[in-house]
């Protein structure tokens, strides 16, 4: 289900006709004065992780799903103008707790960690494939457990699309353990320009 500004897919289960998820997009407009808990610990997240608040979000996804007990809701930046996909900025609050429950933030370069800088740097010059050329961004995601910083050299891939975009994918990348401090993966396209 469509309408301007909102998107719904519940799914439910033929033979009981119970619902089994649920899934909400729509404007930050339409939030309701319920969940103005989850806002605010969304917004405080944010100014934790990024140390400003100017963004502002601007929509709201809400997560269901009867088999798992999980009920999220996500809020995410404004997507950005232009021909090519760019992951916006977005925080979850599992809604059962009142808690974080991940992100995936773009920081940018100057306010990462110099030493996890200095180690993806390092470790691409140790690789016979790479192109020793300076990180573009970095990412930070967090869902649970998973912790990871993704410092990346990025390409337009004009074959794939994601939301009638043109889409990115990495050429030069990596993944560090936020907490560990440890190389988790290097990803090295050869033979790319960048």
């Amino acid at each position: 289900m469509e309408a301007e500004g909102r998107a719904a897919i519940v799914s439910v289960d033929a033979t009981t006709n119970e619902v089994l998820t649920v899934s909400l997009n729509y404007d930050i407009s339409d939030l309701p004065d319920n969940y103005a808990e989850a806002l605010k610990t969304a917004q405080a997240e944010y100014k934790q992780q990024m140390g400003t608040h100017k963004e502002v979000f601007a929509s709201v996804s809400y997560y269901y799903n009867r088999g798992n007990g999980q009920e999220l809701m996500t809020f995410s930046m404004k997507q950005e103008e232009g021909e090519v996909f760019i992951q916006p900025n977005l925080v979850s609050v599992d809604l059962k707790t009142g808690k974080v429950a991940g992100y995936f933030l773009f920081p940018g370069l100057a306010k990462a960690d110099a030493k996890m800088k200095q180690l993806a740097e390092q470790t691409v010059k140790n690789m016979p494939q790479a192109n020793e050329l300076p990180f573009q961004d970095v990412f930070h995601y967090k869902d649970g457990p998973i912790n990871i910083l993704e410092f990346r050299n990025m390409a337009v891939d004009g074959s794939a699309r994601q939301g009638g975009k043109k889409a990115q994918k990495a050429v030069q990348s990596v993944t560090i353990g936020a907490e560990s401090n440890k190389v988790l993966e290097v990803v090295i396209s050869p033979n790319r320009e960048i």
